[in-house]
């Protein structure tokens, strides 16, 4: 459903144009138009200044008119000030207008003059549609007006599931004012709203246009994507002797079937070891979840873990990997290959909840290559010349520093 709200102060307000000539002998105030499907309501107010005088409102859907009935003039009232309402029932699509016409007589007859400034209607006129990669909504909005620039500007809402624009949506963005000539256009390509990467999300998003002269105008970008998947809170591992603890936390589950444990040993591929479900109900979860697993590995070189999200329909998304010395590599911080012969090692770190400043420094002393704040466990370094390297490590709570020596060949 579209919706069109247009509040106009018609007398000195908003840079409107008073077009009245000098045989009107009416003044049309607050004047009111809205939109609800195929009806368009309206109501003004009027005051005569002289003579006798009827109104009559009219719109315009290309060359066809709907007029409405003769508003005549309350000569013997003493009241100054009138309130006037009604309605038009159209299904035009198009371009439209009203005018408010202002006779000399009590019947609506002969000539007349143009009592406001005419409006158009699908003007802002927005169009657009939901991206699915990367999550993202494209859309335009254009002035159809003939004649009238205007300065426009774009806000969004997240429908709140009853697919009608009104105060429960919710704004995520308001953009910035662009002024745009008759016939001209404002895009947006694969624009990220707020909240676009939030795990589960898939809500339809109204773009509203809204003009200083008081135009709006929204649509509904359907919600056609999949759900985004999950999202990963934490992943850690650690080693108790000849096992390893692996544990992690989501924040937010969408259409999740559960988890593959993949290990990878030296130089070797990643492997399944174990498949994890989801705790999840019908794989869908807005609250924390932490899942556990315990791998026997007596391996006495590193391994490397990693989690493969998979959903119902198939589809898989990688988590970082972690790291872990052997069981009998007692050092806190683990390089490999040490010597290197291709410029390229990997560095393991202990403890996977610390936060470390690292630092590499050629053998006078340069720093080559720096990473602060670093919360993975590892590290890898490449395209390292021939030579003799330092790798400082100072974890940021206990001010710990270790350095650890680096060959290439």
């Amino acid at each position: 459903m579209k919706k069109i709200l247009l509040s106009l102060f018609l007398i000195g307000s908003l840079g409107f144009v008073n077009q009245a000539k000098a045989q009107c002998n009416v003044i049309i105030t607050n004047a009111q138009f809205t939109k609800t499907g195929s009806t368009i309501n309206y109501s003004f107010n009027w005051q005569p200044s002289g003579g006798n005088a009827s109104l009559q409102v009219v719109l315009f859907c290309g060359t066809t008119e709907q007029t409405s009935t003769c508003i005549p003039s309350l000569k013997d009232s003493t009241v100054s000030l009138h309130y006037y309402s009604g309605s038009f029932n159209t299904t035009c699509t198009g371009t439209r207008r009203i005018e408010i016409r202002n006779y000399a007589n009590n019947s609506c007859g002969g000539n007349s003059c143009l009592a406001s400034v005419f409006y158009e209607y699908n003007t802002p006129l927005v169009t657009g549609f939901k991206v699915c990669s990367p999550r993202s909504i494209t859309f335009g909005i254009k002035d159809t007006s003939a004649t009238q620039p205007m300065t426009v500007k774009f806000l969004l809402y997240k429908d709140n599931g009853d697919n009608v624009f009104n105060v429960a949506d919710v704004l995520l963005f308001t953009g910035t004012d662009t002024t745009l000539q008759p016939g001209a256009s404002q895009s947006r390509f694969q624009f990220a709203y707020p909240g676009s990467t939030t795990p589960g999300e898939n809500a339809k998003i109204w773009v509203q246009a809204v003009t200083t002269l008081g135009f709006k105008s929204e649509v509904l970008m359907e919600a056609t994507c999949a759900p985004l998947p999950v999202n990963f809170k934490s992943f850690n591992v650690n080693r108790n002797k000849s096992t390893v603890n692996l544990v992690w936390e989501t924040s937010s589950e969408s259409n999740n079937k559960g988890f593959q444990v993949q290990r990878k040993d030296g130089g070797g591929d990643f492997r399944t070891i174990a498949f994890v479900n989801t705790k999840a109900k019908n794989g869908n979860s807005e609250t924390d979840l932490t899942y556990s697993f315990t791998d026997v590995n007596n391996l006495k070189g590193v391994s490397q873990y990693r989690l493969v999200q998979e959903d119902f329909d198939g589809q898989s998304k990688f988590s970082d990997t972690r790291s872990i010395k052997g069981e009998e590599q007692s050092t806190k911080t683990i390089v490999f290959p040490n010597p290197s012969t291709n410029g390229t090692v990997n560095v393991v770190f202990e403890d996977t909840r610390s936060i470390r400043d690292i630092q590499l420094m050629d053998m006078n002393g340069r720093v080559i290559n720096q990473w602060r704040n670093q919360t993975s466990n590892n590290i890898k370094i490449d395209n390292l010349v021939p030579g003799f390297y330092n790798l400082r490590v100072v974890d940021q709570t206990t001010k710990e520093q270790s350095i650890e020596k680096i060959i290439i060949r």
